[in-house]
C-alpha cells in the first residue's frame, strides 16, 4: 500500500478563540488519513490554549510562541514545525472544506506540481456589523488547470489579476515543503515581508514552475472583528479605532516596510493592496533574476492610484 503523503494545517491564533474554535473543527473534520494540525498560539491571554486542548484529537498540537511576535513571525514559528510532506495555513476565522486535503493530494498527483491553490467561499461571521446572522457566499465552479507561475505573476505585477490567484500559501493556498525550504536556502527565514501572505504568492511563484488552481473552492475565507485585513481596508475607517485588529497589527514590532517605498504620515503602511503586492515583490527579488518589466516604481504607481478605491484621499496624499 503506498503511504500517503504527510499533511500539515497551520492554524497561527492570538486571542481569537471565539472563531479559533469553528476553523480548528473544520479541519478535524478533514478524513485524510496523515494529517496533523497545529495551532500556534502567538502568546494569547484567552483561553486559547482551553479551546485547542478541548477537542482532544491526537491529530491536534498546540505550541506556544512565548511571547508576543508580530504576525509574519508567528507564522515563521509555525512553520518552523513543518519538516515534511504538504502544508496550508488555515485563518483562525476561516474554514477548510470537507475532503479538501485529499482533493488536493488527489490533483498533485495527477500533475505533478508542487503548489495548489483555489477559489474560495466567503463568509462574514456575525460580529463584523454587529448582526444576529452572518452572510455566506458559495462558488459552484468545477475544474483545475495548470497555470505557469511566472506568467501568472506578471498579470498580477501589472495589475490585471489579484495575487490570490497565484499559489498562495494561505486559505485555500496548499504546498510541497519542500518549496519553502528551496526558498530558505536562499534566504534564511521564509517570509520577508510584513504581509505574509501576500509575500508566499509571490516567493513561491519564483521558486517553481507551474502549479494548479482549482476552480473548485476548497475553503471559506472569513471576515470577522478580529479580522487584520478586513479593519485595515474597511470603508468604516476601523484601523482609526485604538482597539482594532489594525491597529494592534500596525503598532507591534514586525518586518520592515521596503526602503523604496515610503510609509504614511502616521508611519503606517498605504492602504492599497497593489503598494502591499510592490512591497512584498520587491522583498522576494532575492529569490530570483528575473524583474518583471512592469515592477517599476512608474508603473506601480500608476496602478496603485487607478485601484484607489475607497482610500482614494489617503492615497492621494501618500
Amino acid at each position: 500500500m503506498t503511504t500517503l503523503p504527510k499533511f500539515t494545517i497551520l492554524i497561527p491564533t492570538r486571542e481569537r478563540a471565539e472563531t479559533l474554535r469553528y476553523a480548528l473543527q473544520s479541519a478535524c473534520t478533514q478524513d485524510y488519513k496523515n494529517l496533523e494540525i497545529i495551532v500556534s498560539d502567538n502568546f494569547s491571554l484567552d483561553n486559547t490554549r482551553t479551546v485547542v486542548e478541548g477537542f482532544n484529537d491526537s491529530r491536534v498540537r498546540y505550541i506556544n510562541t512565548g511571547k508576543r511576535l508580530s504576525m509574519s513571525h508567528n507564522w515563521e514559528f509555525a512553520l518552523s514545525h513543518v519538516k515534511e510532506g504538504w502544508v496550508t495555513i488555515l485563518g483562525d476565522d476561516d474554514a477548510i472544506l470537507p475532503g479538501s486535503i485529499q482533493r488536493v493530494i488527489e490533483v498533485a498527483e495527477k500533475t505533478g506540481v508542487k503548489a495548489v491553490c483555489s477559489n474560495s467561499c466567503y463568509y462574514q461571521w456575525p460580529s463584523l456589523f454587529n448582526k444576529s446572522f452572518g452572510y455566506l457566499n458559495i462558488s459552484l465552479s468545477k475544474g483545475y488547470e495548470i497555470r505557469n507561475s511566472k506568467k501568472w505573476l506578471e498579470k498580477v505585477v501589472d495589475g490585471k489579476e489579484s495575487y490570490t490567484s497565484l499559489p498562495v500559501l494561505y486559505n485555500s493556498g496548499f504546498v510541497d515543503i519542500e518549496v519553502i525550504h528551496k526558498a530558505k536556502i536562499i534566504t534564511g527565514d521564509f517570509y520577508r515581508s510584513m504581509t505574509p501572505d501576500v509575500y508566499s504568492a509571490i516567493a513561491i511563484s519564483h521558486i517553481i514552475d507551474d502549479y494548479v488552481y482549482c476552480h473548485e473552492p476548497l475553503s471559506i475565507n472569513g471576515a470577522s472583528k478580529h479580522s487584520g485585513g478586513t479593519s485595515v481596508f474597511s470603508p468604516g475607517n476601523l484601523i482609526d479605532k485604538k482597539d482594532s485588529p489594525a491597529m494592534k497589527y500596525l503598532s507591534e514590532p514586525n518586518i520592515s516596510f521596503h526602503a523604496d517605498l515610503p510609509l504614511m504620515d502616521d508611519g503606517t503602511p498605504p492602504i492599497s493592496i497593489q503598494a502591499l503586492f510592490y512591497e512584498a515583490y520587491l522583498q522576494a527579488l532575492p529569490l530570483t533574476k528575473y524583474r518583471d518589466p512592469c515592477a517599476n516604481h512608474q508603473r506601480q504607481l500608476a496602478i496603485i492610484l487607478k485601484s484607489r478605491g475607497e482610500h482614494s484621499e489617503s492615497l492621494m496624499r501618500w
